[in-house]
């Protein structure tokens, strides 16, 4: 999974202007609506169509992440969608905190990340049921309210499976803006 660098304004140090033109012709031109429905998660890669099942519950929380996304199917067990987005590391990460209410259908190179870092991170190493503690289940939907220091554990795995170079440099990367976001100590 690896995808252009994103370059955020925010963190230019230094800025030089240049005294040349430019000349795009308009059929090229940058379009900031599609670029914004396409880049959710910080991470540049190619635009490929997504193909995913979800539960119909998550369906809104799909649609508030790929704004792009189009339900193709309705099936017993919930929904078959496809979205235009960047194939990245931001969005396989977006995809695996979906845990079992989605699941990757398509690319097929999108589909393999996911199921190898989906088989390495283990959420039941991070939750349990402090009344039932043998059962290692999500399904009551406890998940849900992880504390700000669960999700920093989760993110640290994450950041120790990635396979890639690039992958483990987005992944800690995503661990910074996470710990800068919600004022916690960024661990060692």
């Amino acid at each position: 999974m690896v995808g252009k660098s994103t370059r955020v304004f925010d963190r230019i140090q230094n800025l030089a202007v240049l005294n040349e033109q430019v000349s795009i012709p308009y059929r090229d031109r940058f379009q900031p609506g599609i670029y914004k429905n396409r880049i959710q998660f910080m991470f540049n890669g190619e635009t490929e169509t997504i193909s995913f099942k979800c539960q119909d519950y998550a369906l809104e929380a799909v649609r508030d992440r790929l704004p792009t996304a189009i339900v193709k199917q309705r099936t017993e067990n919930g929904v078959i969608v496809e979205a235009k987005g960047m194939i990245s590391e931001g969005l396989l990460m977006w995809l695996l905190s979906q845990g079992s209410r989605l699941e990757v259908l398509s690319p097929q190179k999108l589909r393999k990340a996911w199921l190898d870092e989906a088989k390495q991170l283990h959420f039941w190493d991070f939750y349990v049921n402090a009344n039932a503690p043998e059962m290692k289940t999500w399904a009551q939907g406890m998940h849900r309210y992880f504390s700000d220091e669960l999700a920093l554990k989760i993110l640290v795995k994450v950041c120790e499976i990635k396979q890639s170079d690039d992958g483990r440099k987005q992944a800690k990367l995503f661990l910074k803006s996470y710990c800068k976001h919600n004022h916690l100590v960024l661990p060692q």
